[in-house]
C-alpha cells in the first residue's frame, strides 16, 4: 500500500528509467539501435568533439561489455568496474576526517545471498532494490523507502569549476585538445564537459 501510495503521489507507476529497463530486457537490440544512432547522429553531450574525431569514434564499438541479463551486469559492476573506486573514495574521505568507515552491504555472505536471488527480487515492476525496500517497509517512512531519486555524496564541482585558477586550467586543457583536433576550439563547455576535458588533457601529450 505504501509503495502504491508513493507511486501515485509522485506520478511514478514505473519508477525505473525506461532506457535502463530496455537495456536489461533486450540488451543486444538496444546496442544495435544505439550503434545505428551513433553512426548517424552525434549525441548532445558530445557535440564539443571535433568532427574528425567524432567520425573516428562512430566507426568503433563502445569499450563496454554487453550483458545478457541483470545478474551479469551486477556481477561486472561489483567485481570489475566502479566499486573499487567508490571504496577508495570512501576510505580516503573517512581517514581524512578520522572516521572508520564500514560497508555492511558488502558483507560477502550478504552479497552471495543477493546474487542467488531471482531477478524479480532485485527489480520488480520497475522498482529497484525491491527486496531491500520490502524488508525496510515497516522501518522507514514511505517517502524514504520508496523514493526513486538517488542522492549521492555530492561535491561542489560547480563552485570548483568556476574558480579563476580552475577556469584557466580548463581553458588551457581545451586549447591543448583543440590543437590535436579532438575537440572544437571555441565550444562553450558545460560543467560536465569541462570536467571531461580536464581529465582527458592529462592523458594526451
Amino acid at each position: 500500500a505504501a509503495q502504491k501510495e508513493y507511486a501515485e503521489k509522485h506520478g511514478r507507476r514505473f519508477p525505473l528509467d525506461g532506457k535502463f529497463y530496455f537495456d536489461l530486457v533486450a540488451p543486444r537490440l538496444r546496442r544495435s539501435l544505439a550503434g545505428i544512432r551513433r553512426s548517424l547522429v552525434t549525441p548532445p553531450h558530445l557535440r564539443f568533439i571535433h568532427p574528425a574525431f567524432a567520425a573516428a569514434y562512430r566507426k568503433h564499438e563502445p569499450p563496454f561489455p554487453t550483458f545478457n541479463n541483470l545478474h551479469q551486469a551486477l556481477h561486472y559492476r561489483t567485481t570489475r568496474y566502479g566499486l573499487h573506486k567508490l571504496l577508495r573514495y570512501a576510505d580516503r574521505n573517512g581517514m581524512a576526517h578520522g572516521i572508520e568507515v564500514r560497508f555492511p552491504f558488502l558483507s560477502h555472505k550478504l552479497v552471495e545471498f543477493v546474487f542467488s536471488l531471482p531477478t524479480d527480487f532485485k527489480i520488480h515492476h520497475g522498482w529497484t532494490k525491491y527486496v531491500l525496500r520490502k524488508a525496510m517497509e515497516n522501518e522507514l517512512p514511505p517517502a524514504v523507502n520508496w523514493r526513486v531519486n538517488k542522492l549521492g555524496y555530492s561535491v561542489p564541482v560547480k563552485t570548483w569549476l568556476h574558480h579563476p585558477k580552475v577556469m584557466e586550467q580548463v581553458k588551457e586543457a581545451q586549447s591543448h585538445l583543440a590543437n590535436r583536433k579532438m575537440i572544437k576550439p571555441d565550444f562553450r563547455l558545460s560543467d560536465h564537459q569541462a570536467t571531461a576535458v580536464l581529465i582527458a588533457s592529462r592523458f594526451v601529450t
